[in-house]
């Protein structure tokens, strides 16, 4: 996490803050992408896959067919 001090102008600090929710949301996702790989290899269905992640149905279906090719 970058330091925050008030000698930043404001728009800086708002820059800032989106730049490190958007790092913590692909961080997420990313995350909930290899637990669907681990439940793809464990041999787990897609209704499964994405109950647990939270994926929604087609894009547990892309990534199966992309494991697949």
């Amino acid at each position: 996490m970058i330091p925050v001090t008030e000698e930043l102008p404001n728009w800086h600090l708002q820059t800032i803050a989106r730049s490190e929710a958007k790092g913590k949301a692909e961080g997420r996702a990313e995350g909930k992408e290899e637990t669907a790989r681990n439940l793809f290899a464990m041999g787990m269905d897609d209704a499964f896959v994405s109950q647990a992640t939270g994926l929604d149905s087609k894009t547990v279906k892309k990534m199966r067919a992309s494991m697949c090719a």
